[in-house]
């Protein structure tokens, strides 16, 4: 399925193989994309928000979401689909007893985000990889179950507690990008069960912070 816009929509597609949503304008879109393997959907300088739950047939093909949603206050969530019905056709691959994989472990998401105040969720499903770009703004992020890796540029970032945050972050799969810095210009400091990521080199970025 493909959907084009110059101006925002209310979009809703289950079912699909493969879903492309390209929007832009300045109004508030609304996408769900429910049940589908790979995707592309963009969105544009709206409070907009997508959602879009995974399966998945077969590990060997394509399982790819790449998300986009431009500036505005964006709420993007990715959740587990509904395993297939069964009745499957003799001899079509369909793994998990004919159910299909729904809970991201064959999908790899890439997300950024925009400019603005963002909510990412991915912590309804495991997936096999992701690659988040908050933007510019307060964003609130919550990992999924699988291997992780959020980025952040200088700028990104606020100076006060309140600022970018990512919840159930795993240590030992999860990772961060910290665009054109190094490890020791950050200071590490722990604030109850929260870990408080500080960068600490003199200039205009130093005191932004991260909390993990």
């Amino acid at each position: 399925a493909l959907a084009q816009s110059d101006t925002s929509e209310n979009l809703i597609f289950k079912d699909f193989v493969q879903v492309d949503v390209h929007l832009g304008g300045t109004g508030s879109s609304n996408v769900e994309v429910l049940n589908a393997k790979r995707g592309n959907i963009s969105t544009g300088e709206g409070n907009d928000t997508v959602t879009v739950s995974v399966i998945s047939n077969d590990k060997a093909w394509v399982n790819a979401f790449n998300i986009d949603t431009g500036a505005g206050n964006d709420t993007i969530v990715v959740k587990a689909g509904t395993a297939f019905d069964g009745g499957v056709a003799a001899g079509t691959n369909v793994v998990n007893g004919g159910a299909g994989v729904t809970d991201g472990s064959f999908t790899s998401v890439k997300i950024d985000a925009g400019a603005g105040n963002d909510s990412i969720d991915l912590s309804g499903v495991n997936l096999a990889s992701s690659l988040v770009a908050g933007g510019k703004g307060i964003d609130h992020i919550k990992a999924s179950g699988g291997a992780d890796t959020f980025v952040f540029n200088l700028g990104d970032m606020a100076k006060s507690f309140a600022t970018d945050t990512i919840e159930g972050f795993n240590t030992a799969m999860d990772k961060l990008k910290l665009v054109g810095t190094v490890l020791d210009n950050w200071a590490v400091s722990t604030i109850d069960n929260d870990t408080i990521l500080t960068y600490n080199v003199t200039g205009e970025h130093k005191g932004e912070k991260i909390v993990v």
